[in-house]
């Protein structure tokens, strides 16, 4: 009867981050929409939204050295031959993705026109 415990208590344990994670996806949801039947001012959802974006831009902050501290990390373990040919590859391939983004993020933007003022005084009115 004492092992069920212990080995629910050591899964718990070992995906605690997980389980918060979800959780708080699902508190998100619930709250933002309850607060959306409330219909608050620009005022409150600015004062709501804040800790969201600080959150975001953090996280945006930390993926670039994320990135290059692993591709390091990985080419220090290896030999000096494959590690120049597999280091060139990799910021190869991160200068070719990027790249790519960039221009399907332009093309985006010049097909829809976000932001643009003509096109939100058509959709409603």
């Amino acid at each position: 009867m004492g092992a069920p415990k212990t080995s629910s208590l050591k899964w718990l344990t070992k995906n605690l981050l997980l389980i918060l994670t979800m959780l708080g996806v699902v508190l998100g949801i619930v709250i933002g929409g309850v607060m959306r039947t409330f219909e608050p001012s620009q005022e409150v959802i600015k004062y709501v939204g804040f800790p969201g974006e600080l959150f975001m831009n953090m996280l945006k902050a930390m993926v670039l050295p994320l990135i290059a501290a692993s591709i390091v990390s990985g080419l220090a373990q290896l030999d000096g031959k494959t590690s120049g040919r597999l280091g060139s590859r990799a910021v190869m391939y991160y200068v070719l993705t990027t790249t790519h983004a960039v221009i399907l993020g332009i093309i985006v933007v010049t097909i829809i026109h976000p932001g643009d003022p003509n096109i939100k005084k058509k959709i409603s009115g």
